[in-house]
């Protein structure tokens, strides 16, 4: 796509454990860019709150590093985990992206409504994206766009997508 001049914003990929402790993160990461051709600006790391726990200290070397390059990173299913604040304070992250667990329900069930709320004005203080997974109706969008929820995914926006479908949608915004 960058290739053909098509502005994609950012691919996002989700991380395992054993790759974010790996003791090559950094230079394994560096590589694949290299390889690719992709700017790291385009690059979006996602690693759930499991992986932040396991973490070594080489580890978030390797983020800060990374981060400093211009890769953005997001905390997935943000809330599922054994949650703790001080993930938000002392790793590197651009954005937080709310499980679907509480997105399902967040119209039904006033507990996930808060949960989702809080978590919202959570990333709004912090300065940092925040998007709702798991979003399959309008009332679900209805309620995130009301709560200052700016980004948003799901079978209700659209279904996964072939390269090729992709393309087309990118050429007809440009």
């Amino acid at each position: 796509w960058s290739e053909n001049n098509l502005e994609f914003g950012r691919v996002a990929v989700n991380l395992c454990a054993m790759q974010v402790n790996s003791d090559r993160f950094f230079e394994r990461t560096s590589e694949i860019l290299d390889a690719t051709g992709l700017a790291p600006t385009q690059l979006e790391l996602e690693f759930t709150e499991t992986v932040l726990m396991q973490a070594s200290d080489q580890t978030k070397l390797a983020i800060r590093r990374l981060s400093d390059l211009g890769i953005k990173f997001a905390i997935d299913d943000f809330g599922t985990g054994f949650s703790s604040l001080s993930y938000l304070k002392n790793f590197h992250a651009d954005k937080i992206k709310i499980d679907r667990e509480f997105v399902r329900d967040v119209n039904l069930d006033p507990n996930d409504a808060e949960i989702v709320k809080a978590t919202i004005a959570l990333g709004i203080a912090l300065g940092l994206d925040t998007l709702a997974e798991g979003v399959e109706n309008s009332q679900q969008l209805e309620f995130l766009v009301n709560h200052g929820c700016k980004q948003a995914q799901g079978f209700y926006l659209g279904r996964p997508m072939s390269a090729s479908e992709v393309t087309e949608i990118l050429r007809k915004l440009h």
